[in-house]
C-alpha cells in the first residue's frame, strides 16, 4: 500500500535498538517514521498519565514522505517537521535519532542523519550488504565513520516475521560524535579571553592588592558592558527579522525571546525559540492565504487542524510551496464544502425538523426558498445580533460570495445593518438579502437576487445529487 520499501519495524527489533538508552525527557527524531512504530514504542516506554490523557515525557518528532502516513503520525500526536529527510534543512537539536531507512538508500540516509546529528546518538537499521559491499563512495564514507565514531550489531533476519516479509540480513549501526555532545555550543570560550584570573578573595589578608588586579576588574567590567550592548543590538536584529515573518502575531518578539531565555540551558532556550517562532511563522502564512475570509466555521476548524499539524514543519521555501500548492488544488473543494455547510444550516430549520431545532413551513427541507427564517438572531441582552448567529450568517454570505464571485470583505453584510433597536420590525437591505428582525430574536430573510438563489440551490444539487429528492432532480430547484 505504501510502496515496496515500506517495512514497519517489529517491536522486538525496536527493543534491540533502544536497549540501554535513557529516553525520558529527551528530543527524539524518527526521520523515516512510516506509521510511527518506533515512536509508538518510545511513547510506551516514556509515557505518563492514564487513558486518553497519557503522553510521552519526551518530545517525539517525525519526518515522513507519504502524505497519508503523515496524517497518521499527526493523528498520534507526533510532531511532523518535514516531508523529505534527504532535503531537510532544519536547525533542531535532538538527543536521539532512531531510524529504519529504505534499505536501498540506507547509506545515504544514515550519512544525512550524521550531518544533522550535532552530537545526537544515532541508532540505524541497515541492510548488512550496505557494509559488506562498499562499492559506492557513500558506503566507503560510512565505513570510515563507523570505524571512528560507531559500532555495529548483527540482528539476523528480523523482517522474516514482518507483515511485509523480507529475508534481508540486518545490522544495527550506532553512531555518535562525542566531540559535539555539548548539547549546544555558543561561540564563546572563557579560556580565550586571557587575563590573570585573580579574584579578590584569592589573596592573603596580609598581601597588598596588585595594580594588575584592579586593571583586570576594570577590563572585565568594560567587557561586560560591551557584551551587553552587543546583546541589545542582537535583540533588535532578532525583532527586526521576526516582525517580517510573524507580523500580526499575538506575540511580541521581545516576549518570545524572554520566554525562551527563561528555559535556562542554552539548548532548551534555543529549542523553545525555534518551536515558537516556527509555529507563529506558519500561522502567519495561513493568514496570508486569506482562507479565513472565505471559509465557513466547520471548514475553518478543519483547516485549523491542518494548520496545527503544519506548525511543526520546518519553515522552508519548499514546504511553503507545498502548502500553497495543496491549498490551490483544493480551493474549489473547500468552497464547495462551505456552500454545502451553509445550505445544511438553512434547511435544518424546515418545519418537519430534520434536526431538533425550531422550524417553519417557510423554510425548505431540500432547497432554499425565496423566503426563510432563522431563530435566535437578535442578541439576548442589549442591541445588535447574537455572536453565534452572526458567524452563521457570515458563513452563508461567504458561500454566496463564492457562487457570485464577489469578495466577502467588500460586501454590505447583514451584521452591518443592525446596530440599534430602531431597526426592529423593519425590512432592511444588505448585499444578498432583505431582512426583518423581530423582538423575540427571529429574523426573516428575502433574497435580493432570485437568480443567485437558483444558482445556490443548483450548485448544491450537483454536489448532493444522490441526496436530493426526485422533484429537485427534475428541476424543482428553479
Amino acid at each position: 500500500m505504501f510502496g515496496t520499501q515500506f517495512y514497519p519495524t517489529l517491536r522486538e527489533t525496536i527493543r534491540d535498538m533502544v536497549a540501554g538508552l535513557d529516553l525520558n525527557h529527551k528530543r527524539i527524531l524518527d526521520p523515516q517514521a512510516g506509521r510511527g512504530d518506533i515512536l509508538d514504542y518510545v511513547k510506551d516506554l516514556t509515557k505518563y498519565g492514564y487513558g486518553r490523557y497519557d503522553q510521552s515525557s519526551s518530545e517525539l518528532y517525525a519526518i515522513e514522505k507519504d502524505p497519508d502516513l503523515r496524517q497518521v503520525l499527526t493523528g498520534k500526536g507526533y510532531k511532523v517537521i518535514d516531508s523529505d529527510f534527504l532535503t531537510y534543512t532544519g536547525q533542531m537539536y535532538f538527543d536521539y535519532i532512531l531510524m529504519n531507512p529504505p534499505f536501498k538508500d540506507g547509506a545515504k540516509h544514515l550519512l544525512k542523519a550524521w550531518d544533522i546529528s550535532r552530537g545526537a546518538t544515532i541508532k540505524c537499521l541497515l541492510n548488512k550488504e550496505t557494509l559488506t559491499n562498499t562499492y559506492t563512495q557513500e558506503r566507503q564514507q560510512l565505513e570510515k565513520l563507523i570505524e571512528t565514531y560507531g559500532s555495529v550489531k548483527e540482528l539476523g533476519r528480523p523482517f522474516l516475521r514482518a507483515a511485509n516479509p523480507s529475508p534481508v540480513e540486518v545490522v544495527l549501526v550506532t553512531l555518535q560524535d562525542t566531540r559535539q555532545r555539548e548539547t549546544f555550543r555558543l561561540d564563546f570560550d572563557p579560556a580565550t579571553i586571557g587575563g590573570n584570573g585573580y579574584q579578590l578573595n584569592d589573596l592573603p589578608e596580609t598581601e597588598l592588592v596588585s595594580a594588575d588586579l584592579f586593571e583586570s576588574y576594570e577590563a572585565r567590567h568594560k567587557a561586560a558592558i560591551e557584551a551587553f550592548k552587543e546583546m541589545l543590538a542582537a535583540k533588535q536584529k532578532v525583532s527586526y527579522y521576526l516582525k517580517g515573518v510573524i507580523e500580526n502575531s499575538y506575540k511580541d518578539p521581545k516576549d518570545i525571546m524572554a520566554e525562551a531565555i527563561k528555559k535556562g540551558a542554552p539548548d532548551l532556550a534555543y529549542t523553545e525559540f525555534l518551536d515558537t517562532t516556527t509555529k507563529l511563522a506558519w500561522d502567519n502564512m495561513f493568514r496570508q492565504t486569506k482562507l479565513s475570509n472565505v471559509t465557513t466555521e466547520k471548514v475553518r476548524k478543519e483547516i485549523e487542524k491542518m494548520q496545527a499539524s503544519q506548525g511543526t514543519m520546518s519553515f522552508t521555501a519548499a514546504n511553503m510551496r507545498d502548502l500553497f500548492d495543496m491549498l490551490s488544488l483544493n480551493k474549489e473543494h473547500i468552497m464547495i464544502q462551505c456552500v454545502l455547510e451553509a445550505f445544511d444550516s438553512l434547511t435544518k430549520h424546515y418545519h418537519e425538523n430534520r434536526e431538533a431545532v425550531e422550524g417553519w413551513k417557510t423554510n425548505g427541507a431540500y432547497l432554499v426558498g425565496k423566503k426563510f427564517i432563522l431563530p435566535y438572531v437578535g442578541a439576548t441582552y442589549g442591541d445588535g445580533l447574537s455572536y453565534g448567529r452572526v458567524r452563521e450568517i457570515d458563513d452563508l454570505e461567504k458561500a454566496l460570495c463564492f457562487v457570485s464571485r464577489r469578495k466577502f470583505e467588500s460586501i454590505y453584510h447583514v451584521r452591518d445593518v443592525y446596530n440599534h433597536k430602531s431597526h426592529l420590525g423593519k425590512w432592511m437591505d444588505s448585499e444578498f438579502f432583505e431582512t426583518q428582525l423581530y423582538k423575540k430574536g427571529t429574523m426573516h430573510f428575502r433574497w435580493q437576487d432570485d437568480n443567485l438563489r437558483k444558482d445556490f440551490n443548483a450548485l448544491v444539487a450537483r454536489h448532493r445529487w444522490g441526496l436530493m429528492p426526485e422533484k429537485v432532480k427534475q428541476g424543482a430547484y428553479k
